[in-house]
């Protein structure tokens, strides 16, 4: 019974030992996040891709803003070649006095074709959300030739809470710019870079991690910006996306209301923080 007794102590202790040592996922913000493993193996760790944000910044009481952004195109492979659709979304919120957004009843953009194109080609209305912003998503696929937004388009609203309008810009749509920076790591800082295409008044920088969000907006006529090894730490290990987006801002004031009007465009690209 004794040497019985003693198997048993010694494979309980080394279940113990065993089970002390399991080895997993420790990262809370991982999708197979292990409670029970005690050995970090970032191997067994699996993320979930991070959610992109819209730059659809506040500009305080009684302004508007309102956002076109350019996505790109996607290529789609046929037998007899190569075609393409386009996507965008369109944006827009209205900010009262009291911060929060208002409804301008139903919202639309337009685009104005110019001569010879007599045939007034325009998206519908965006839909309202329940906090009173506005978006739309969209895709142009073939045969359509529109894959970019006109230089000149047109905001309107029916009006509601936040008066009817109907404004244009002529700013156009700034170019792309290529990502061409590789994958972080969490022990450098790090630098995000684009290609260097000089149109648009300025660039976002976005890093969207799993733990956290990071931003910076320079000047177009630059192509880099340098996130400290702290602010790269701060987004965690794991799947990430690098966000840039190139904007071209108008302001106009109509009946006390202020209207930022940000013509964008959009690139993005998937990384791996180590």
């Amino acid at each position: 019974m004794k040497s019985y007794s003693k198997i048993f102590i010694v494979l309980g202790m080394s279940l113990l030992v065993l089970s002390c040592k399991k080895q997993g996922c420790t990262d809370e913000f991982a999708l197979n996040y292990d409670v029970n493993a005690k050995i970090e193996n970032d191997n067994f760790c699996r993320y979930a891709m991070p959610e992109v944000k819209r730059y659809v910044p506040n500009y305080g009481a009684n302004t508007a803003t309102l956002a076109a952004i350019n996505k790109g195109k996607t290529p789609h492979y046929w037998k007899i070649g190569t075609k393409y659709s386009w996507s965008y979304t369109l944006a827009a919120k209205f900010q009262g006095n009291n911060g929060e957004y208002q409804s301008a009843g139903l919202v639309s953009f337009w685009q104005r074709i110019p001569s010879p194109y007599y045939f007034g080609f325009y998206f519908e209305e965006l839909a309202i959300l329940s906090d009173n912003s506005y978006v739309k998503n969209g895709t142009v696929a073939p045969p359509s030739v529109v894959f970019s937004f006109l230089d000149t388009v047109v905001w309107k609203a029916s009006g509601n809470t936040w008066p009817a309008f109907e404004l244009f810009t002529t700013i156009g749509t700034p170019s792309e710019r290529e990502i061409i920076s590789s994958d972080p790591s969490i022990e450098s800082s790090y630098n995000f870079r684009v290609s260097t295409e000089s149109n648009g008044d300025s660039l976002v920088f976005d890093i969207f991690g799993q733990r956290n969000h990071i931003s910076k907006v320079i000047h177009a006529s630059e192509s880099s910006h340098l996130f400290s090894q702290q602010e790269i730490e701060s987004l965690g290990k794991g799947d990430a996306v690098l966000q840039v987006v190139s904007v071209n801002y108008d302001v106009q004031t109509e009946n006390g209301k202020t209207y930022h009007f940000l013509n964008q465009s959009r690139s993005l690209k998937e990384v791996f923080i180590e």
